[in-house]
């Protein structure tokens, strides 16, 4: 799990973390273009962080080792 830390969170958006909900992660890979990822996502309440699911050495893994700027996107289950 990557860890992405956010200054402040609105209760929808901890609804939205904490609910089983796809997320997409864009990364940039090494020539500027952006990468998508689906991926589960989860909230880590002490340090208000969100958590991304990956595995070392994949794609955005590297994207975010190498340039931490990222974009996620969530769909709310009962709303998407």
């Amino acid at each position: 799990m990557e860890l992405i830390v956010m200054s402040r969170m609105t209760e929808p958006v901890i609804r939205l973390l904490k609910g089983k909900n796809f997320a997409h992660l864009s990364t940039l890979m090494n020539d500027g273009s952006p990468q998508v990822t689906p991926t589960w996502i989860d909230l880590d309440e002490d340090s208000n962080s969100i958590l991304i699911s990956t595995v070392e050495g994949r794609i955005k893994h590297k994207n975010v080792s190498r340039d931490p700027r990222v974009a996620i996107s969530i769909s709310d289950e009962n709303n998407p």
